[in-house]
């Protein structure tokens, strides 16, 4: 609960709708930072990235949009990324641009990231994918054993722990993310992207990257 002496509270949503800033007096709301930071306003002061600035007084009227705003994140929260399944589920999507890929049951793509260990007879599977690199790159992850839907092979199919004791899905022993910006049902925007140390492609039905085009 916000203390009485804060004046506003202005909360954005970030990318993955998960995260919002929220930031007065020093009081915080731990677990939450946004990919794209917008600004926190209080008690006339900006906190922007670090920039700080005076803002025009706060007035009651201004109440209702504050009010819309948090709709709004309600809504993101419901579909941006979606929370652990209870039984995860991988089936085949197809597009002319990328061919055929996984997905899961709702249409979000899901991809392999080349830093990552997979798994063999020797070795287990290994994400190096955490902090900000799994903001962007959400794990997909499941409560149950996940299972094979249209065109997926159930024997490529498996899991792995995280850091955080979550159960994170894998294929062909390739830990699986979703993309931050991608939307469901929507063209992957995350297919053949470099960052945090490696490269992101598209899964296909036997286990391999999609190809670079």
């Amino acid at each position: 609960m916000l203390a009485e002496s804060t004046t506003l509270w202005h909360i954005f949503c970030s990318p993955t709708g998960r995260e919002m800033a929220v930031g007065c007096r020093g009081l915080s709301l731990s677990g939450y930072s946004p990919l794209k930071r917008e600004a926190v306003m209080c008690r006339g002061t900006l906190l922007n990235e670090g920039a700080r600035g005076p803002l025009p007084p706060y007035k009651e009227s201004d109440m209702s949009r504050w009010i819309s705003i948090l709709i709004v994140c309600a809504a993101v929260l419901a579909w941006a990324v979606p929370p652990a399944a209870a039984q995860a589920a991988l089936v085949a999507a197809q597009s002319d641009k990328y061919g055929v890929y996984l997905t899961d049951a709702v249409g979000h793509a899901v991809y392999l990231f080349t830093a990552d260990q997979q798994s063999t007879k020797e070795a287990k599977a290994m994400s190096h994918c955490y902090d900000a690199c799994a903001q962007a790159w959400p794990p997909l992850t499941t409560e149950g054993k996940p299972k094979a839907g249209t065109q997926a092979q159930a024997s490529l199919l498996g899991t792995m722990q995280r850091q955080d004791g979550r159960i994170q899905v894998t294929y062909n022993g390739w830990p699986l993310y979703y993309f931050a910006k991608d939307q469901p049902q929507g063209q992957p925007a995350g297919q053949h992207v470099q960052g945090f140390g490696g490269e992101w492609y598209l899964v296909q039905p036997q286990g391999t990257k999609v190809a670079a085009k």
